[in-house]
């Protein structure tokens, strides 16, 4: 779970989608290939349903279980989201001064609209900071 924790904070970190941590999961499993393989499952799919989808969402859009079959799969998301961050939590909050550094972090993105990579090379100028300072705030 450290592992997969570290393949999150760095695919987010890196210019492209989060969904690239599939490239890093598949390395994991699978060395090269495995990487080469989890990235074309990981997109071809989107991509090919996007090209069909796009040519008949005009047609379908103002069908109301169109509509409510959409609004079902954001509410679905919505929960998978939260309980992807939760876990996620769990594995990276060992600390009151971490709790405080997540929730600052999401203000930062969520009212200030900071970019998240400022946010994380200021967490690490901060812990090294510490560090060498011979103190450790997140454990």
């Amino acid at each position: 779970m450290k592992q997969f924790a570290d393949g999150i904070a760095f695919g987010q970190i890196t210019p492209g989608p989060f969904l690239i941590t599939a490239t890093f999961i598949g390395y994991k499993v699978a060395g090269l290939m495995g990487s080469l393989l989890a990235t074309i499952g990981m997109f071809y799919p989107s991509f090919f349903y996007t090209i069909i989808m796009s040519e008949i969402y005009a047609k379908i859009k103002d069908y109301l279980f169109i509509r409510r079959g959409l609004k079902g799969i954001l509410a679905a998301f919505t929960g998978m989201l939260f309980f992807v961050v939760l876990s996620m939590g769990k594995v990276t909050l060992h600390s009151p001064a971490a709790y405080i550094w997540a929730v600052g972090a999401l203000i930062a993105v969520r009212y200030y609209n900071l970019n998240i990579l400022w946010i994380f090379l200021s967490g690490i100028a901060l812990e090294l900071g510490l560090f060498f300072m011979g103190i450790s705030i997140l454990g």
